[in-house]
């Protein structure tokens, strides 16, 4: 289900919007846009594939801001990825490896919304798609198939063979099972051969080694991406071979003042920035600009410093003006005590994470977040980790410890403290996380955190 859908159709109203969307449908190849600020951007680019089904690349100038727009794109659309350019001289974070695999895997599977990408990333090299998918293990339960050739296969894809399966990006081996844990899965697979035949596929927990539940089809997408300086002698490409025709070009074209292109090193990268000029003649392209053919009527959302009744001032006059009117909180929790807050006004409160409010004004709809009326960032929702062990008890962790949230990811056990929860004083877990994040876990809910034994980067 996308969590706000109901935004998106709404926005399919604007004349602005449908004066793009009608351009694209007519056949027409470049486009100029301006208005649009904060998550419009994204909101454009889920309009384009949920009503005419392009897929889009968004370009934007800094990968901090690729990354909001990523997340901005999981409320929106079906499915979105991120392609984080790589670092030059060391081998990319777990992080940034998973993104980049993930990402080139969707470029070339027809269900993809959308990726977002900086210049940066799009001028790197990368392997041939063709290469690429030979890198993608695709098995079946009943496949004739080379033991040997599997478990070479997956250790040249980047999987590093352990005596058991604990974090992503091991496997193991024993007899005629293969065990292996991929990035993109919530748990591993085991694999068991009778002969050259795959009598099963199961998917395990890796704490206690049981079965959760048994499989017909799986696959395996590579654990590290094949880089230029590995010497292999394996073709790489720029990106733009991973996108077809049908993709569409949203750029944002402040990246042409961006020191990220003018300084890129001329070793690192196959092509110059000219060869961003090629895609946009290559498929249809939006460019985003300060004048353009056509402007979007959008403002930004204003910031209200927990001004609570100039709020409600401007949700009163919204809904005067016929807006529909929805506001943003990230868990079902703050959207139960902003719609007791918010009471007397006639307004949706939905659970949902955009970075940015704005008003549509030719759509009259109005979006306002947490960061509009708090100044409170969002706090985007890591993978589920399963590196630890259960904590048996609070007098077992010492401050320094790291642990791992069921939730959030690994991070660094700094000690108990006081903190008011919902108007009562509660004793929590202080988690503090290696970007300066901090949680608190009230200690009721210590299930939720376990000892770190795996491999992940540490905090």
């Amino acid at each position: 289900m996308i969590p706000l859908r109901e935004i998106v159709d709404r926005a399919s109203h604007s004349p602005s919007f449908e004066g793009i969307l009608s351009a694209l449908r007519s056949g027409k190849r470049r486009l100029s846009v301006s208005g649009l600020t904060g998550s419009a951007k994204p909101l454009l680019a889920a309009l384009i594939w949920e009503t005419i089904g392009n897929p889009v690349l968004l370009t934007v100038a800094e990968e901090d801001e690729a990354f909001t727009f990523y997340h901005d794109l999981l409320s929106l659309t079906a499915a979105a990825f991120s392609l984080p350019s790589r670092p030059e001289d060391v081998e990319p974070s777990l992080e940034t490896a998973e993104q980049r695999i993930c990402a080139l895997h969707g470029a070339l599977e027809p269900g993809t919304a959308a990726i977002v990408a900086t210049p940066r990333a799009i001028l790197q090299p990368v392997i041939s798609p063709g290469l690429f998918r030979g890198l993608i293990q695709s098995i079946s339960k009943g496949d004739q198939t080379d033991r040997d050739k599997l478990i070479e296969a997956l250790s040249d894809s980047g999987f590093e063979r352990m005596s058991a399966v604990e974090n992503v990006g091991e496997m193991a081996v024993r007899g005629g099972i293969i065990d292996v844990y991929p990035f993109d899965t919530e748990n591993p697979f085991r694999i068991e051969f009778s002969a050259d035949v795959i009598e099963s596929i199961r998917e395990f927990d890796p704490l206690t080694q049981r079965s959760i539940s048994f499989l017909n089809r799986i696959r395996v997408l590579p654990f590290r991406e094949p880089l230029p300086q590995d010497d292999s002698g394996k073709p790489f490409v720029g990106f733009s071979e991973y996108i077809n025709p049908r993709w569409v070009i949203l750029f944002d074209e402040t990246w042409l003042l961006s020191a990220e292109v003018e300084d890129s090193d001329s070793n690192d990268q196959a092509f110059d920035p000219s060869s961003l000029e090629r895609l946009q003649s290559s498929h249809p392209t939006i460019v985003l600009s300060a004048r353009a053919e056509l402007d979007v009527p959008l403002k930004p959302q204003t910031h209200y410093e927990k001004n609570l009744q100039l709020l409600k001032e401007d949700l009163e006059n919204l809904r005067q003006e016929g807006y529909a009117t929805f506001v943003l909180s990230q868990s079902e929790g703050q959207k139960e005590r902003m719609t007791e807050v918010l009471s007397e006004t006639e307004v949706a409160v939905v659970v949902g994470i955009l970075s940015s409010g704005f008003l549509l004004q030719d759509a009259h709809l109005a979006v306002f977040t947490e960061k509009d009326i708090f100044g409170r960032e969002p706090r985007r929702r890591r993978p589920k980790f399963k590196a630890g062990i259960p904590i048996e008890s609070l007098l077992t962790l010492k401050p320094g410890d790291i642990v791992v949230h069921t939730d959030y990811g690994i991070a660094r056990f700094e000690g108990i403290e006081r903190v008011n929860v919902r108007g009562a004083e509660s004793d929590c877990l202080f988690l503090k996380y290696a970007d300066a994040d901090k949680i608190f876990v009230p200690i009721e809910n210590i299930h939720l955190v376990q000892r770190y034994v795996g491999s992940h980067e540490r905090p």
